[in-house]
């Protein structure tokens, strides 16, 4: 059995290798997203405040006028400094057809409604603005967009899998002692596959680096692996958590009530009185609001989504607290908590804050650098060993038709 997980590891491992290589290094930059974009990309942040931000309902109602060709459907208020419209390109009277826009992202002014700035996301033509956006998109879905999101989804199954193929592969052999005595020898056994001997051969020093950095970081390559298979294939991360875990049936990344047969584009409730209405339920809920995430309307389910954190939210940074009321009447039609109402949320919640590097502020982002590099030490150390055990095998087979062929020869030789 461990001969056939050796191979199993071995040729999953040369499969995901390059694609670790990316998501390693590109996960390492964006775990510091926003403080790079405030670098490189200062355009899209307020450059100073002017009293407090303006409530996500005002926001909207000061942006409906933005540009003609866009109906605004919601405002993300996530980053500090920084609020960014949703919307919906209308329909150009002229055609018949909707506007064809040259900008996917509207950035205002969180503190007094004024456009920031525009840019078409990912978009390198545009500048370093779209640097962090085009990372985004490579480490999310190789730059091809549902393809590569459902490759990814594949290669993170198979990383969950290699996950505990690699720990056991660590493992030494169970020896059939005393439990008094073999447990502590077993123990000490292990002990050496998490140090990393320096003055060794190239070699060595490699399969060190691969097997000791598998090992410290391994709860946090699994929780990497299979929070990819949420973001990635929620069809498979579903039905396996649902296994173990209360998980909704109809959540998906928030979840959402059902599509109406006809999408209601104008309903009953303005914008304010929808937060009014999502707030008295956060109220009516007994939760302290901290603060607020954002606000949009779907006219395909005829909702108002109202997104903040509350004292039940663990994040830094996005709340995972969801409030979706009816936009005629104003019914709750869900609420939605970041943990304590089903055991799966809360643990989905948590490994995709902890993905994003939403929790313990600094010293979290930078374990969460650190173990994108390991992710690519891993991919090149295991490549490394591969090529090198291959070159053995090729010598060890070299040698072995030599001395067969002088065997021959000399069994096969006239007077032998």
């Amino acid at each position: 059995m461990r001969k056939a997980l050796v191979v199993l590891h071995r040729y999953v491992g040369l499969a995901m290798a390059a694609f670790m290589v990316i998501v390693g290094v590109t996960g390492s930059v964006l775990a510091f997203r926003t403080q790079i974009e405030r670098v490189i990309a200062p355009q899209l942040f307020a450059s100073s405040r002017s009293g407090p931000p303006l409530d996500a309902a005002t926001i909207i109602e000061r942006s409906q006028n933005i540009d003609e060709r866009v109906r605004v459907v919601g405002v993300d208020l996530k980053d500090e400094g920084q609020a960014q419209l949703a919307f919906v390109p209308r329909v150009d009277p002229a055609t018949g057809r909707r506007f064809a826009l040259d900008f996917t992202q509207i950035f205002v002014n969180p503190y007094t409604g004024a456009e920031l700035a525009r840019r078409r996301y990912g978009d390198l033509s545009q500048g370093l603005e779209n640097v962090m956006p085009w990372v985004r998109i490579l480490h999310g879905d190789l730059l091809a967009r549902g393809t590569g999101t459902r490759v990814l989804g594949w290669i993170a199954v198979l990383w969950t899998l290699d996950c505990f193929v690699a720990l056991y592969l660590t493992l030494p052999r169970w020896h059939a002692e005393a439990a008094s005595a073999a447990i502590p020898g077993w123990l000490r056994r292990w002990a050496p596959a998490w140090l990393v001997t320096w003055l060794r051969s190239t070699f060595r020093l490699n399969f060190d680096l691969h097997r000791a950095g598998g090992l410290w970081t391994w709860l946090f390559l699994l929780m990497f692996a299979w929070s990819s298979v949420y973001l990635n294939l929620h069809w498979v991360y579903a039905p396996i958590t649902g296994v173990v875990l209360d998980y909704p049936a109809n959540n998906n990344h928030g979840g959402g009530p059902p599509r109406l047969a006809k999408p209601l584009n104008t309903p009953a409730l303005d914008w304010r009185q929808a937060q009014d209405r999502a707030t008295a339920e956060v109220r009516k809920a007994g939760l302290r609001m901290v603060r607020v995430e954002s606000l949009s309307y779907s006219a395909a389910q005829g909702t108002y989504t109202y997104r903040v954190a509350t004292d039940l939210d663990f994040q830094t940074v996005g709340g995972r607290t969801y409030v979706t009321v009816d936009g005629n009447t104003g019914a709750l039609v869900d609420l939605r908590l970041p943990s304590g109402q089903h055991s799966g949320l809360t643990f989905t919640n948590w490994i995709y804050a902890l993905h994003m590097a939403n929790v313990f502020g600094l010293v979290y982002r930078i374990v969460v650098f650190v173990v994108g590099l390991v992710m690519v030490v891993l991919s090149v150390t295991g490549v490394y060993i591969w090529w090198r055990k291959r070159g053995f095998r090729r010598q060890i087979a070299m040698r072995y038709n030599r001395t067969r062929s002088a065997t021959q020869n000399v069994l096969g030789a006239p007077g032998a």
